[in-house]
């Protein structure tokens, strides 16, 4: 049986996939004698988890509209809660009248940002006026539903890959008397 044939005792916490990725050498040195004195060859393996620093999008909770007739104002505001700056990516603003969406929105804008948006920055945008359909009865609830990096028919989740992709999309319902 050659050195190299001898049967293998794995010392460490996980198995490492390539010698290139050992950065974090975790092993017993009393147990790596050991296994020699057994006649095993002992493999040093490390814990090695990948650390991906990307952007995080949020949207903050769209703030009261300004209400004149059958006109909104509004204004979003996106937070970058990830470590790294963000591309520039979209914002998209959805607006019902109740609140139950239809088929379609009774608007809805798409703004694109410019220069990103640094780590730990917020960005806020002013859509309007919103002009909603003629409301006869009053009070009415309108459903608003802000989308940070929405999904496009070329990028299903969105143009950019972030830490969190669940926190892109907050909704508030406002009452209109």
């Amino acid at each position: 049986m050659s050195r190299n044939s001898r049967p293998v005792l794995v010392l460490g916490s996980a198995l490492a996939i390539s010698a290139a990725a050992c950065t974090n050498i975790s092993y017993n040195q009393e147990q790596e004698r050991l296994a020699r004195s057994e006649g095993l060859r002992a493999v040093r393996v490390v814990d090695r988890t990948p650390t991906f620093l990307l952007p995080n999008l949020s949207v903050a909770r769209p703030a009261d509209p300004f209400v004149s007739g059958n006109d909104l104002n509004l204004s979003v505001t996106v937070r970058n809660e990830g470590p790294v700056p963000s591309r520039d990516f979209n914002i998209k603003v959805d607006v019902w009248v109740g609140t139950t969406p239809p088929a379609s929105a009774a608007f809805s804008k798409t703004i694109r940002t410019s220069g990103g948006l640094a780590a730990g920055a917020e960005t806020s945008a002013s859509i309007g006026p919103v002009v909603l359909p003629s409301i006869a009865q009053r009070p009415v609830d309108v459903l608003v539903r802000v989308i940070a990096d929405p999904a496009t028919p070329t990028s299903p989740g969105g143009e950019i890959w972030e830490s969190d992709e669940m926190n892109n999309v907050r909704e508030r319902i406002f009452t209109i008397y």
